[in-house]
């Protein structure tokens, strides 16, 4: 670790600060992805069933977006911005 720390020119305070915070990210997904299994079983959805929701929220999604053309979306924000 010393040589690590060396090589990046932070003290060792600092590289353990980072180590204990990438942990703690890690834990965190862990967490969030236990949930999500145990959400995703106990309503019967499996992993052949994930792509095919993905598609169908995203095209949800999008059919809410009122779309503008590119040039009309450019001109509203200019106007914004004003």
């Amino acid at each position: 670790m010393d040589e690590k720390v060396q090589r990046k020119r932070r003290s060792k305070t600092e590289a353990v600060r980072g180590a204990l915070l990438r942990f703690k990210e890690e834990w965190e997904w862990h967490k969030l992805l236990h949930y999500g299994e145990q959400h995703a079983r106990s309503r019967g959805i499996g992993r052949e069933d994930i792509e095919s929701l993905v598609d169908e929220y995203r095209a949800e999604a999008e059919a809410s977006v009122p779309h503008r053309p590119a040039q009309e979306t450019g001109t509203v924000l200019k106007e914004r911005a004003r």
